[in-house]
């Protein structure tokens, strides 16, 4: 299964990183000049509570995605993708996703485990409902300098797909949380995510409020 992760954040990195370390056939489509010249030179660094390491997965350009030579980076993989995980900040999906446009094929499946509403409204601005997987992720992950991302603490993601009205994106959600939850990313199939996506939105909803009150100091 060919995955790409576009959005190669902390999230974007830890997940394709994981999935990487254990041999998947995985591609970072990166938008970062630094964190992907880091990534080329030395690999990418992982510090994970499951132990550090070093991987060296395979690298799209966005830049020369669309070209017109087609040279989509030094790995020259512009194939059409089974899974394209998407982790851009919700805003960007729709740009992201338009540059990503060689990568997504007639039997690509779409990934969302963003943070809050709408995402999956997004990816199917670009491929049927049928083809699309959603849900969340409560994996914590930060980049700390370009090429490294560490993650610490106990998580899970859960996700679904859209609708069951096709047996092969079903099939492929069930294979998605087995290879994660094998790379030390617990992952599950939850036809309830929904439920848990409000309940975050609602969490992170009452926390900011909080942090931007406290933000504002002593002026208030």
């Amino acid at each position: 299964m060919r995955i790409v992760v576009v959005g190669v954040g902390a999230l974007g990195s830890l997940f394709g990183g994981a999935l990487s370390a254990k041999g998947h056939d995985v591609s970072l489509l990166i938008r970062n000049n630094a964190h992907r010249a880091a990534i080329r030179a030395n690999g990418l660094q992982m510090y994970l509570d499951s132990g550090d390491l070093v991987v060296h997965p395979k690298i799209i350009d966005a830049e020369s995605l669309n070209s017109e030579s087609g040279d989509s980076g030094s790995s020259g993989e512009s194939e059409p993708a089974d899974l394209i995980i998407v982790f851009t900040k919700t805003g960007a999906t729709h740009a992201a996703l338009t540059g990503a446009m060689p990568l997504i094929g007639p039997e690509t499946r779409l990934v969302s485990l963003q943070n809050g509403l709408g995402n999956k409204q997004r990816l199917a601005e670009f491929v049927p409902e049928s083809r699309i997987i959603y849900g969340t992720t409560m994996a914590p992950a930060d980049v700390t300098e370009a090429g490294v991302v560490e993650s610490h603490g106990p998580h899970l993601s859960q996700f679904r797909a859209a609708t069951d009205d096709d047996p092969v994106t079903s099939a492929m959600a069930a294979r998605f949380a087995e290879i994660l939850d094998a790379a030390a990313i617990p992952a599950v199939v939850n036809d309830t995510v929904d439920q848990v996506i409000w309940g975050k939105v609602a969490f992170n909803c009452a926390l900011s409020s909080i942090c931007t009150v406290i933000d504002n100091g002593p002026g208030l």
